[in-house]
This record gives C-alpha cells, structure tokens and sequence, in this order.
C-alpha cells in the first residue's frame, strides 16, 4: 500500500512541476509580448514569431478547457440550465471593456469604413466566443458528469 500511495504522490509532485514549468513558459511570453509590444513599441514582425507561440497557445488552452467541461463559471449555472442572459451580459462587457483598451492604446482608429468595418466584426467575433466557449464548456460538463 505504501509504494502505491508514494507512487501517487510522486506522479502528482511531476504534474505540479510540468505546470509549473508550463505557467512560466506562458506567464514569460505574455510579458515578453505585452513589454516588446506595447512598452518598447517594436514592430509586429519583430514580435510576430513570440505572438504567434503565444496566442496558438492560448487558443489551444481554452479549446481544452472548454472540451473538459471546466472553462465556464459555475455562477453562468442556473439551476439546471445554463444562464444565457448572464453569459451574454458578461461578454457584451468584455467586449466593451477590450473595445476601449484598444482605443486607449491606440491599436484602434475609426479613420474610415473599412476600419470601423473591421472594427465591429472583431468585436462580434470576440462577443461570439465569449459565450459560445462557456456554453460548450457548460454543455460537455453535463455529458460528462455522473447521472
């Protein structure tokens, strides 16, 4: 029994180790996007290779998450269902919230249609996953979970 649970305890103590290697990794591009990007203002395609690693990153790990069932709030659960009005609420916020950090930082203008064109379809698609991703997320923690 004792070589079994010691066993246990050393796959967990490795799985804390890779995560922790891994929050690094991801923490460390996220900072080193945000400071070469945003601080020291280099070009994008100087930054492009680490952007690309970041965000495919990102993208893999909420798609993860949303398929394992746990990328939704527990407070987007009502009762038995999921709660659509919160779950849309919370992404036109978001939505509103990352609209304006763009215009704060300037990556946005209005300077013509084409802009504003562009502009209004980012933030419908950003809306999109914000509540698509939870309710997929939600919908395969009910699949999953034990009747």
């Amino acid at each position: 029994m004792d070589a079994h649970k010691n066993v246990k305890k050393q796959k967990k103590t490795e799985q804390e180790i890779y995560a922790e290697g891994f929050y690094l990794l991801y923490f460390g591009l996220l900072l080193m996007v945000l400071v070469r990007g945003l601080i020291l203002n280099h070009s994008l395609k100087s930054i492009g290779d680490i952007s690309v690693l970041f965000f495919l990153s990102s993208i893999y790990l909420v798609v993860r998450f949303a398929f394992q069932g746990s990328l939704h709030d527990s407070n987007l659960e009502k009762g038995d269902r999921f709660n659509t009005r919160k779950a849309v609420l919370r992404g036109v916020f978001s939505t509103f919230f990352f609209a304006i950090l763009m215009f704060i930082s300037n990556r946005w203008s209005v300077g013509s249609f084409a802009n504003l064109f562009s502009i209004v379809v980012g933030m419908m698609v950003f809306f999109a996953f914000s509540v698509i991703l939870p309710y997929l997320s939600y919908r395969r923690k009910k699949k999953n979970a034990p009747n």
